[in-house]
């Protein structure tokens, strides 16, 4: 036991001994706020506020393709159960469908960004005492869908005008092959520095955060025209398998919660079920095996120790994917500290 910890603490030091410090640079505290409900006691938010955040990403809907309306509606808005402090500013993050795009014609491209911005401005009517400043859209578009994604972006630009900065998550891949996947027209982009491997590969590496496969993907960083801020992962889940294929993805899963009877644990990540069994409400059946995937605080840090050198801006925004109940305790804390410092 003393070893282990030992090791720990040395594999803490080295990550974090290897931030390099920009006393320069002005760095926002963020989270993301990915869930259908809004509830968060004004103690909790006390608490946000007290170690230096000051903004959220709230998920205020999604847009997907509705096969039985043959349109790309809005759906799974959030509800606001409580209110937010006036000290968190909340940056409304709409979630869109490549599917979505795919199946609407370039006619009707205006009349999803006019759906949109409606009920952008409807739900954020539930938020008293914020007007926001930032709007942010979430997609993985493709080389097919870019012209009608980036045709949308402009459109939503133009009805919320000059005073809103639009900013646009950004995958990996898509500054590695900026040249073919297109830089999208906003003022910002979000760079979602997670889920960079092949959840398909039941023995591959961690797919939510792998050092060696992000070192893959490091470069045009210099070229890119886009000023970019930072996600990094926060949050687990499992991935269940049936003869080779992935079956089930069990959200906000860890480590202890696979101590139950019916899994049989393989080794530190990889599970197999051998009795029917319920894990966090997901049904899986005998013969299933699991593959558990949780950077942890210390892949968090690894993972902002990586990128911090890419990221030249002297203003940035750097949020963590995402805020559960159960993640902000006095240890992490103390992680995520660290984790906001290699930024400045």
């Amino acid at each position: 036991m003393q070893r282990s910890f030992l090791l720990l603490f040395l594999s803490l030091a080295v990550v974090f001994s290897s931030c390099k410090r920009q006393n320069d640079r002005e760095v926002t505290r963020s989270f993301y706020y990915w869930r259908t409900i809004f509830n968060m006691t004004e103690e909790k938010q006390a608490d946000l506020r007290k170690e230096g955040v000051t903004r959220l990403y709230v998920r205020l809907f999604d847009v997907a393709y509705e096969p039985v309306a043959k349109a790309a509606v809005p759906e799974g808005d959030i509800r606001f159960e409580t209110p937010v402090d006036t000290g968190l500013h909340v940056v409304p993050v709409v979630y869109i469908t490549n599917e979505a795009l795919l199946q609407t014609p370039d006619s009707l491209i205006e009349q999803l960004s006019n759906r949109i911005a409606s009920r952008i401005r409807q739900s954020m009517g539930a938020v008293k005492g914020q007007i926001p400043e930032e709007i942010q859209t979430d997609c993985d578009w493709t080389e097919s869908t870019r012209v009608r994604y980036f045709r949308l972006l402009i459109l939503l630009k133009q009805s919320f005008g000059q005073s809103i900065t639009l900013t646009a998550t950004i995958r990996l891949h898509q500054v590695k092959y900026a040249d073919r996947t297109g830089v999208p027209p906003v003022d910002r982009g979000m760079l979602m520095f997670y889920n960079m491997g092949k959840l398909e590969l039941e023995q591959g590496p961690n797919s939510i955060y792998d050092k060696q496969t992000a070192a893959g993907y490091l470069v045009n960083f210099s070229s890119y025209p886009l000023a970019l801020d930072v996600a990094l992962p926060v949050f687990s889940w499992a991935v269940v398998f049936k003869d080779g294929k992935v079956t089930a993805l069990v959200h906000q899963v860890e480590a202890s919660d696979m101590n139950i009877s019916g899994l049989q644990a393989l080794d530190k990540t990889h599970y197999r079920v051998t009795a029917p069994v319920k894990l966090k409400n997901i049904e899986l059946q005998a013969g299933e095996t699991i593959r558990l995937e949780d950077p942890g605080t210390l892949g968090c840090l690894e993972a902002a120790t990586q990128i911090a050198p890419f990221l030249k801006e002297k203003k940035i925004s750097v949020a963590l994917f995402h805020l559960k109940k159960n993640n902000y305790n006095d240890y992490e804390k103390q992680d995520f500290e660290k984790v906001f410092r290699c930024f400045n």
